[in-house]
């Protein structure tokens, strides 16, 4: 399984199953748990079959929804 896109306004990410997982957790630049997603860098999510994904912001591109 492998995460496609990411919404950090929504705090979740889209498997390539298409399967919609939440953000557990949120980790800022200096490694420190967030709640502001204008600050993550990273996140953790659990993936449907029970192990976890860490989810690296900078690998995404930016796009805006109209």
């Amino acid at each position: 399984m492998q995460v496609t896109a990411i919404c950090r306004s929504e705090a979740c990410a889209i498997l390539d199953t298409g399967h919609i997982i939440h953000f557990a957790l949120m980790l800022d630049i200096e490694q420190q748990e967030t709640d502001d997603v204008s600050e993550a860098v990273v996140a953790v999510a659990p993936l449907p079959d029970g192990s976890w994904v860490v989810i690296d912001f900078s690998e995404f591109e930016t796009v805006s929804v109209h």
